[in-house]
C-alpha cells in the first residue's frame, strides 16, 4: 500500500502494529534512493513501483523491471505517447533485470545518463517554484528545505502513476 500524501512511501512489509511503530520512527518522508533490493545494482534513479516492480523515468519513455511467473524479471519499456510496454530483456533476478535496463540507457539514451544518475549536482540544488508550484497542487507537501531532486522523485511517483 501506498500512502496518498506520499505515494513513494510502500508501507506493504508492515504487518504488526510494533513494526508500523519502529517504521514510523525509521522513515525519512523525503529519502529517495531506489528500492534497498536493487540499490547496489544501479546508479540511476530507480522508483519502485506499486505493483512490486520497478520504474525508470526518462524524457524519452520508461523503462520497468517486473517479476514473471518463471521467476525471473522482464525489463521492458515504453516511449510516451506509446500504448503498451515492450519487452526488451530479461535477467534473472530484479538486480541483473536493472543491470539489462542501466545498459540499454547507457547505449540507447547516453544523454539521460547525467540526469537520471543519483549522484547528478542538480538533485541537491533547491527545488524549483514550478516543483513546489506541482507539489502543492496535488496536495503535497513542499517543505522549506525540499531539493529538487527529492521533488522530482515526489513527482514522479505523482505524475507517472498508472
Amino acid at each position: 500500500m501506498l500512502l496518498p500524501t506520499r505515494p513513494w512511501i510502500d508501507v506493504t512489509r508492515v504487518r504488526t502494529p510494533q513494526e508500523l511503530k519502529v517504521a514510523a520512527q525509521r522513515i525519512d518522508l523525503f529519502r529517495f534512493e531506489p528500492p534497498e533490493e536493487i540499490a547496489a545494482a544501479t546508479d540511476l534513479a530507480w522508483l519502485a513501483a506499486a505493483d512490486g516492480g520497478y520504474r525508470l523515468l526518462l524524457p524519452q519513455g520508461e523503462f520497468t523491471v517486473q517479476p514473471t511467473l518463471l521467476g525471473d524479471h522482464e525489463v521492458r519499456f515504453r516511449r510516451h505517447g506509446a500504448a503498451e510496454l515492450k519487452t526488451v530483456g530479461r535477467g534473472q533476478n530484479a538486480s541483473a533485470a536493472v543491470h539489462v535496463a542501466d545498459d540499454l540507457v547507457c547505449r540507447h539514451y547516453p544523454d539521460a545518463v547525467r540526469l537520471l544518475s543519483r549522484d547528478a549536482g542538480w538533485r541537491t540544488r533547491d527545488a524549483t517554484e514550478k516543483q513546489r508550484e506541482l507539489l502543492q497542487n496535488r496536495g503535497l507537501p513542499a517543505p522549506p528545505r525540499l531539493s529538487r531532486g527529492q521533488a522530482s522523485w515526489m513527482l514522479s511517483y505523482v505524475l507517472h502513476r498508472r
